[in-house]
């Protein structure tokens, strides 16, 4: 085995050949052509190259003792990793059968002995190039992928697209952020995404629900307490800033912490220590503070309800998440995220679907997509999603937003009462199927037996509304 080390920019060439002389040649072929070359004499060292450097071609022999080439390239395009490497069968001038054969097996072309050079150096640089360009594409499809998704937050719509950008900017910062945003629009996921995308990544994420306990609770859960703190603390108790120290303390719902912590949590934003309930002595803490509210902070000042200081200590880099209803465009996205996440069956949506889905305001956000999707996986008969399987609510809120499309004329009356009409119809046809079908266990002879249509007429109407259907006794 002969292995030649240039630089790694250059394509590299794997050339299989049991032959020493045709080895010696190739190789010269490649350095003219100044490619990257590495040379084995069978195929399991063949293999084993492939394995360990992924070569962008590979020129390979069909005859040769042990395992020949034909065993070789089946093993290649076995290996989900490799299979897409272009590869160059060697054979004899009088052997087009191997060639046919090696061709249908997925070899991409084919050279001939005695060598061309010119022939050789054209059907080379023809595979690398088909290399090149699938590496582009996995490229583009990674980037293409990577813009629309970042740390499981989804979206290709302009508002996601600047909060991406703007997470990208923050991240590496030590500096404060609060994020604005509804219930459910993904505050918590923002905050990962900040802390896995910056130094502190290797460090604890700590996150804090500052609604869900009792102003004491939660000091004590913040700060930590000593042993006789009060009654019942019969042990020491360190508090999670602590437990976030060197990395990231993530407070949600920041308006609901009480005015008493205020004052504590300004402590540790300025000074960078704490004082665990009933200790006397401060601890030095290393935290990157990041908050989360749905509410009007400001308004909450001008009450009384939340420190000024406090809030310009939070309020450094702010970050404003948009509703679902303001990104419609992602909805598709979303869709196909959380049926891929739940994974319980395969589904799909009729247009109609897609339709009622996108008019809806969704005032929970996308927790709520999430939550019918997981229950549409659930409680769906069918693989593809109706009318019918949506929630009530989605389709009256559909129904009321089409009272103010009033048709302004009566061509327009007349179109829009015939789309009605078929809209109806397509709901009813396939309502009815899957009743037939789900009543009958799908066996499509004994629906089809029940409400009176052939069997012909009603597997039609399957196909008409793209019902699958179990297979029965019978040919579909």
């Amino acid at each position: 085995m002969h292995m030649k080390k240039n630089s790694n920019i250059k394509p590299s060439i794997l050339v299989v050949d049991d032959s020493k002389e045709s080895r010696v040649i190739l190789s010269n072929v490649l350095e003219k052509l100044e490619y990257d070359y590495h040379t084995a004499a069978n195929g399991s060292n063949a293999l084993n190259l492939t394995g360990k450097f992924l070569p962008d071609v590979i020129l390979l022999d069909i005859h040769m003792p042990g395992m020949d080439g034909f065993t070789v390239l089946k093993k290649l395009k076995e290996n989900q990793w490799i299979k897409a490497i272009p590869v160059i069968m060697i054979t004899m001038i009088d052997e087009m059968e191997s060639i046919n054969q090696c061709i249908y097996n997925g070899a991409f072309d084919y050279v001939t002995k005695p060598f061309n050079y010119n022939e050789l150096s054209l059907r080379i640089k023809r595979a690398v190039e088909t290399r090149q360009m699938q590496k582009e594409n996995m490229y583009l499809k990674s980037e293409l992928a990577n813009k629309y998704r970042f740390h499981n937050i989804i979206g290709k719509s302009k508002p996601m697209q600047k909060i991406f950008s703007l997470i990208k900017k923050v991240a590496p910062a030590d500096s404060s952020v609060i994020i604005y945003g509804a219930s459910g629009t993904g505050k918590e996921l923002v905050a990962r995404a900040i802390h896995f995308n910056s130094k502190r990544r290797e460090k604890p994420f700590i996150k804090v629900d500052c609604s869900a306990l009792s102003a004491t609770l939660l000091e004590s859960e913040l700060f930590g307490h000593v042993k006789g703190a009060f009654t019942g603390a019969g042990y020491q108790k360190q508090g999670l800033i602590a437990a976030a120290d060197n990395g990231t303390l993530f407070l949600d719902e920041i308006g609901n912490i009480p005015l008493s912590l205020q004052t504590k949590l300004l402590r540790v934003l300025q000074e960078k220590e704490i004082k665990p309930v009933g200790s006397v002595t401060p601890a030095r803490v290393n935290v990157r503070v990041i908050t989360a509210t749905n509410a009007d902070l400001k308004t909450m000042i001008n009450q009384k309800q939340f420190r000024a200081d406090l809030y310009y200590r939070l309020h450094v880099i702010p970050i404003s998440l948009p509703p679902l209803k303001q990104r419609k465009e992602d909805l598709p996205l979303l869709i196909k995220h959380f049926c891929k996440k739940y994974k319980r069956k395969k589904i799909s949506f009729s247009a109609q679907c897609i339709d009622y889905l996108t008019s809806y305001e969704w005032p929970g956000n996308v927790r709520e997509l999430k939550n019918i999707i997981e229950r549409l996986q659930i409680m769906a008969d069918t693989d593809q999603i109706n009318l019918s399987d949506l929630p009530e609510h989605i389709r009256h809120q559909h129904n009321v937003n089409i009272d103010f499309n009033i048709p302004a004329t009566n061509r327009e009356l007349k179109k829009r009462k015939k789309e009605i009409r078929s809209e109806a119809v397509i709901e009813i046809e396939k309502a009815f199927i899957s009743k037939a079908l789900t009543q009958n266990n799908y066996n499509i002879t004994a629906a089809s037996k029940a409400v009176g249509l052939n069997r012909v007429n009603f597997h039609a109407l399957m196909r008409k509304h793209n019902f699958a259907g179990k297979p029965d006794a019978d040919p579909a």
